[in-house]
């Protein structure tokens, strides 16, 4: 037989920066609240049972009308691109005569992405929920026909659970990189990056090599968090080695999770550099005697800053 279950009450907008959000169908630690009609009313959901479901017990749903489980708003577009729906789907219904629907209200339109009857025991996925999408509901529309199946004396009554329902920004990169580059300048080993989004970006992270596999973290930079526009980052290393120069980039979320980017190599070496002066700081040229902050200018244009 089905068990007594609670759906939740109505809040207002809700706004969420972070990804995944997840809905136990709980009111004491769920992210939002849902409503459910079933033709006599609103219910209250939110007991101990955490999921969501088309019966209350052993009563069976009523023949003949539509009813609704759906979403409080939310506001999708901190994920940037299209979202992740992700619930899953158990029980059984009336094959052929009563129907699940699964929508999302979007521009003034409840678009359908999914039908079903009969027993169904599956795990919904879809990736193509537009950002803009504003609120989820989930239907079942029944005919005016039985809705309890089995042996007589002993029948158990049609339902379908939905035990979470989650909402992911996995398509979409937590940034996107479009430039990592590194020159030698008279200032240094000059390292600047570009992005054109971000999404729950929380910092980036620098690091150094001379070999390219034992790296020093030379410097950590915050990110935009959530941002749809152009970014423009850089960073000067000084104290590099006149050798090759191997710099990596990295960014980290909100909830650790980080990802690496390419490896960036500057050549620094002066093996095959001809010298053709040493100036001081003030742009004068010194001869070889000369002591303290001076800069060696290369004939291909290239500086190396020195302290003898």
């Amino acid at each position: 037989m089905k068990r007594l279950i609670y759906i939740l009450l109505l809040l207002p907008t809700l706004c969420f920066g972070q990804y995944p959000i997840v809905e136990e169908f709980n009111s004491f630690g769920g992210t939002g609240e849902w409503t459910v009609n079933n033709g006599a009313g609103v219910q209250n959901y939110g007991g101990a049972e955490n999921w969501a479901t088309f019966n209350i017990g052993n009563i069976p749903y009523p023949n003949s009308t539509t009813i609704t489980i759906q979403s409080p708003i939310y506001d999708l577009t901190t994920c940037g691109v299209d979202v992740e729906i992700i619930f899953p789907v158990y029980g059984i219904v009336e094959n052929g005569f009563d129907f699940f629907r699964f929508q999302y209200f979007d521009g003034g339109v409840w678009t359908t992405t999914l039908v079903l009857t009969g027993f169904q025991n599956i795990n919904y996925t879809n990736t193509t929920i537009p950002n803009t999408a504003t609120r989820f509901r989930f239907q079942l529309i029944t005919d005016g026909s039985v809705n309890m199946y089995g042996p007589p004396g002993n029948p158990n009554v049609y339902f379908y659970d939905i035990q979470n329902f989650t909402i992911n920004c996995a398509s979409a990169l937590p940034i996107e990189l479009i430039d990592f580059n590194g020159v030698n300048t008279n200032l240094g080993n000059e390292l600047t990056w570009t992005t054109v989004s971000e999404l729950n970006n929380n910092y980036f992270t620098l690091e150094h090599s001379t070999d390219g596999y034992i790296w020093n973290t030379i410097t950590t930079m915050d990110g935009a968090g959530n941002s749809t526009s152009t970014v423009e980052y850089n960073y000067t290393h000084e104290n590099y080695s006149d050798i090759l120069n191997y710099y990596r980039l990295s960014q980290t979320d909100y909830d650790g999770k980080s990802e690496t980017f390419k490896v960036v190599v500057i050549d620094n070496s002066i093996t095959t550099k001809t010298l053709k002066m040493t100036v001081n700081y003030l742009g004068q040229e010194v001869n070889e005697f000369e002591k303290g902050f001076l800069i060696e200018i290369y004939t291909d244009g290239t500086t190396r800053k020195i302290f003898r």
